[in-house]
C-alpha cells in the first residue's frame, strides 16, 4: 500500500492488501441487532449538536453548501478482460453512490461538483500489477495524482465487488481531505466495504473475527500498540510485514466502527481527519475527552463486548 498524505508528491497510491481483504470476507456472526443510525445519530440518543441556539442553526443553513445531487456524479466503470453486465453495472454504480450519500450525510464530507469515480477492472493479473507498477500483491488501488481507482478481477467476483468499494472510498475521502491520515483513510475504507444494501437500508455488518482478533493481539499492550498505530506514515505502513499488515488494518477499522456509532464520536472521526496528516496522537489528546487516555479506555471497552450492527437509511 503505497500513499504519501502530502499534496506535493505526484504520486499518491492507496491499495487494497488480498491478504487483508480476505479477512473481511469471511463473514463474522452479527450481533443480536442493529444500532439504527439517524441522521448522524443513534436512535434515542442526544445529537451532538442539539446544543445550538435557532440563530446559530439558522446562520449554519443559510451558509451550509447546496444540497448534493448524487445521480448527478459520473461513475466510469471500465473493464478488461473482465465481464460486468448492465444490471450489475448499475448494482455498482448505486452503491458508489450510497456511499457517497453515508460520507455526505452522517460525515459532513461532501463530494466537490466535479467530482467522478474512474473506476478500472483489470481481469489480467499481469496487466493489473504493471498499471499498479510495483510487484505487491494488492487487490485494488487509488491513484491520487490522477484520479485512478483501479481493481484487480483476477479474484473473487464478491472480493472484488468489496475493493470496489474500498477504494472508492479511497477517492470520495481525498476530495475532501487529500491530508487524512493513513490509519484512518484506510480504516474507513474498511468499514465501508463492508455495506450492504438492504432494501431502503445500508448495513454494515460488525465482524466479530477481527473484533476478537485485535482484542487478542492487544493483551498486555494497549496503549504501545495504539501509538504505534497512530504515528504510521504512510512509507512505514507500506513496509510493514503481512502479519501486522492485517493487525494494523484490522486495529483500523475496529477504531473507525466505533467511532461511527454516535454522532458524538463522528464529529470526533471528522475532527481527526481535520487534524490532517502525520501522528494522530497529538489530535486525540487534544480533542478526544481525557485525551488519548480516555480513548484508549473506551476503545479497549468497545473491544470486549459483542457489538451490533450498524443501520443507516
Amino acid at each position: 500500500m503505497q500513499r504519501s498524505p502530502s499534496r506535493t508528491r505526484d504520486l499518491v497510491v492507496l491499495t487494497i492488501s488480498v491478504a487483508s481483504l480476505a479477512v473481511t470476507l469471511a463473514r463474522a456472526e452479527q450481533g443480536s441487532g442493529q444500532i439504527e443510525v439517524i441522521r448522524g445519530t443513534q436512535k434515542q440518543s442526544i445529537s451532538h449538536r442539539s446544543g445550538q441556539t435557532a440563530a446559530a442553526m439558522s446562520e449554519s443553513q443559510e451558509s451550509a453548501p447546496p444540497e448534493l445531487d448524487i445521480e448527478t456524479v459520473d461513475i466510469d466503470i471500465d473493464t478488461d478482460r473482465y465481464t460486468i453486465d448492465g444490471n450489475e453495472r448499475a448494482e455498482i454504480r448505486r452503491e458508489i453512490r450510497k456511499l457517497i450519500g453515508l460520507y455526505d450525510e452522517y460525515l459532513g464530507i461532501r463530494v466537490s461538483p466535479e467530482f467522478d469515480v474512474q473506476l478500472d477492472v483489470l481481469g489480467n493479473r499481469r496487466t493489473y500489477q504493471e498499471r499498479q507498477g510495483t510487484p505487491q500483491n494488492t487487490g485494488g488501488f487509488y491513484r491520487q495524482s490522477t484520479g485512478e481507482t483501479v481493481v484487480s478481477g483476477d479474484t473473487d467476483r464478491s472480493f472484488t465487488r468489496r475493493t470496489m468499494l474500498h477504494e472508492s472510498s479511497h477517492a470520495i475521502l481525498a476530495d475532501g481531505f487529500p491530508n487524512a491520515p493513513r490509519w484512518l483513510n484506510e480504516g474507513m475504507a474498511e468499514y465501508f466495504e463492508g455495506m450492504e444494501l438492504r432494501g431502503g437500508r445500508i448495513l454494515i455488518p460488525r465482524q466479530e473475527d477481527r473484533r476478537r482478533f485485535v482484542q487478542g493481539e492487544l493483551r498486555g499492550g494497549v496503549r504501545s500498540q495504539l501509538e504505534r498505530l497512530l504515528a504510521l506514515e504512510s512509507q512505514a505502513w507500506n513496509d510493514q510485514a503481512e502479519t501486522d499488515f492485517r493487525f494494523s488494518y484490522d486495529q483500523a477499522w475496529s477504531i473507525v466502527y466505533m467511532l461511527m456509532e454516535t454522532s458524538r464520536s463522528r464529529e470526533t472521526l471528522r475532527q481527526l481527519l481535520e487534524a490532517g496528516s502525520g501522528s494522530s496522537i497529538e489530535s486525540i489528546e487534544r480533542i478526544y475527552p481525557q485525551g488519548l487516555g480516555g480513548f484508549i479506555r473506551d476503545w479497549e471497552r468497545w473491544l470486549s463486548t459483542n457489538g451490533l450492527a450498524h443501520s443507516y437509511y
